[in-house]
């Protein structure tokens, strides 16, 4: 019982400072975007898109929706001023967070989006595709698995 409890502690006290680190991390990210939009010609700052989506990676896993926010602003930047490494990276997290949710339609976009892309750059880039299309159609395939299998329970039922 005394050694849970040293366990806890030791736990929360290494636990708090990890969590306060992080959150000061993304709002001093947070503050970074924000001055970024303050200036006037931010939009094709390669930095203020390198912010982006950092910012996006921070929140991928704790708020998705927030994550893609700030994904499709850098995706949006990065397009327009032409920074494929901006567009890829985006696009990785992005995918990440329609692979979590299985949105089979996205993936396949954002996919067929950036493969000619990463075509052009390196391998890894390209391999990193092929996975986010990949999982479109294995998500699809066992979404019509499914619905096979479903069908076939209300026909014996019949």
């Amino acid at each position: 019982m005394m050694s849970t409890r040293y366990i806890l502690l030791v736990f929360f006290i290494v636990h708090i400072p990890l969590c306060a680190l992080a959150n000061r991390k993304t709002d001093s990210l947070i503050h970074i975007v924000h001055e970024y939009e303050k200036k006037t010609h931010f939009e094709s700052d390669t930095n203020y898109i390198k912010a982006l989506i950092d910012v996006s990676e921070i929140f991928g896993t704790t708020h998705p929706d927030s994550s893609l926010f700030y994904g499709n602003k850098a995706y949006e930047l990065s397009t327009r001023c032409g920074y494929s490494k901006g567009v890829l990276e985006s696009a990785f997290i992005k995918g990440r967070i329609y692979t979590r949710r299985q949105d089979v339609q996205s993936l396949k976009q954002i996919g067929n989006e950036i493969l000619p892309i990463a075509e052009k750059t390196n391998r890894k880039s390209l391999n990193r595709v092929y996975v986010i299309i990949g999982c479109a159609y294995f998500y699809e395939a066992t979404l019509i698995k499914l619905i096979i299998i479903r069908q076939r329970k209300c026909f014996k039922n019949h």
